[in-house]
């Protein structure tokens, strides 16, 4: 059990922060240039829209997989102050990937 539980001290973290970055490098960066480069590269906003699209697909599906890496890792650790608040923050950023 405390190899599983060394093992998801770092996954967990990793993983969450990962997703956060990957996130928001989309929607302030990728996408933002995406659509700037319409009139240029690509014809209409439809077609920017499906370039982009399935980038945020992949992001969700890596996020489903490190929120649930973070909940079985904060069920396994004992309980302390601060766990709650996490527990329910990490509980929205999985509903909101879902």
């Amino acid at each position: 059990m405390d190899a599983l539980r060394s093992l998801l001290a770092v996954l967990a973290p990793l993983g969450i922060a990962l997703w956060t970055g990957a996130v928001l490098t989309i929607a302030f960066l990728a996408a933002p240039l995406v659509f700037q480069a319409v009139p240029a590269l690509i014809p209409t906003k439809d077609m920017a829209g499906r370039v982009i699209g399935p980038a945020f697909g992949h992001v969700d599906t890596f996020g489903i997989g490190a929120a649930v890496l973070g909940l079985i890792y904060m069920r396994l650790l004992p309980a302390t102050r601060g766990l709650g608040w996490r527990r329910v923050l990490l509980t929205g950023m999985l509903a909101a990937a879902i």
